[in-house]
């Protein structure tokens, strides 16, 4: 059975990426997911993940809101933004939520 927790913030960002940018996409990508990972204690998960050759989702964990909202005011993110805009890539859905449970077995 899993376990409530607390209710961590959730974000769901989905990218339509065309082929011939995926390979450039996918390192700035990787360099946000890394430093976000390694320099904001807040963010808990970060995960990117390819749905259809031309769909990429990230899959994102923190804290709390006051956590994401910090993630959007780095320079690693902005580095993110800007290397979106150079690729001309229309803006993400994005979807924002809240974890009830982490499907962990309770201890």
């Amino acid at each position: 059975m899993s376990q409530r927790c607390d209710p961590a913030f959730v974000v769901l960002a989905e990218f339509t990426v065309p082929l011939e940018s995926r390979a450039l996409f996918l390192a700035a990508a990787d360099a946000d997911a890394c430093q976000s990972l390694a320099h904001e204690p807040g963010c808990l998960t970060f995960d990117v993940i390819g749905l259809d050759e031309d769909v990429v989702l990230f899959y994102e964990v923190y804290q709390d809101e006051a956590a994401f909202d910090h993630h959007q005011t780095t320079s690693h993110f902005q580095e993110f933004q800007n290397a979106v805009e150079q690729l001309r890539l229309t803006q993400p859905k994005v979807r924002l939520g809240r974890r009830e449970q982490n499907g962990r077995p309770a201890d």
